[in-house]
């Protein structure tokens, strides 16, 4: 795929994920199934669905074990019912919601079937999203993904960048790093004020690569896992 074919999966979620399948590492995959479930968030109703969708991010980051995971996503109540029409809607997408927090939160550590989990991931919020629906608000809501995966994964559309270590300032890593870590809850965005702010001192310190300033720049959506901030900070 070029970089033209990339960038025309803009609107199309199947195209993306059907490319990205086999690429990037097992972190951003996990954390682009994180941002996904967080925008349902209010839909997931018990405590024990986002405990799991919070444990996939830490584990994703290291900062808990795999162990941690599989006893956080054992504790998430699941059941068919999303798959029952007789139910009303607003039942089938509450069931439907702890499913993709189950699905996320699985703790394989198998980088050939990691992949395609998350993506299952990806898709049983997209069906949480995508119930009741018109054909143009589907549309609508391809594109947020779309945009959301392009943060995470969009490096695949500029080959390979690299940084001159004199871009990473002191100034720079500390914005990088508070970037990442101080975002808003319980969307999970990075706060674009932040990254602007963040566009500004790399430029200061010579940076002059335009799809770097230009995405730190954007309104987004970022979220953790953005791929110019994990270049930043030199996360994989």
């Amino acid at each position: 795929m070029t970089q033209s074919d990339w960038l025309a999966c803009a609107g199309n979620l199947h195209a993306m994920l059907t490319y990205l399948q086999g690429k990037s590492s097992m972190r951003k995959w996990r954390l682009s199934a994180v941002a996904c479930c967080r925008r349902i968030w209010a839909f997931l109703p018990d405590q024990e669905s986002r405990a799991a969708v919070e444990a996939t991010e830490r584990f994703a980051d290291g900062t808990i074990v795999q162990r941690e995971l599989a006893v956080a996503q054992s504790r998430v109540p699941v059941t068919a019912v999303y798959r029952d029409f007789r139910v009303n809607l607003e039942t089938r997408r509450e069931a439907a919601a702890r499913n993709a927090a189950k699905v996320t939160a699985r703790p394989t550590m198998r980088p050939k079937t990691i992949r395609a989990e998350m993506r299952q991931a990806v898709d049983a919020v997209w069906s949480v999203e995508a119930l009741g629906k018109t054909v143009q608000q589907i549309g609508d809501l391809q594109r947020q993904f779309c945009a959301l995966l392009g943060c995470i994964f969009g490096q695949f559309a500029f080959g390979t960048l690299s940084l001159d270590p004199a871009w990473i300032t002191p100034t720079v890593s500390s914005l990088a790093t508070a970037a990442y870590e101080e975002r808003l809850l319980p969307s999970g965005n990075l706060d674009s004020v932040r990254l602007a702010i963040l566009a500004d001192a790399l430029e200061e310190a010579g940076c002059m690569v335009a799809a770097i300033l230009d995405h730190l720049r954007s309104t987004g959506p970022h979220v953790r896992g953005c791929w110019a901030v994990d270049l930043l900070t030199g996360r994989e």
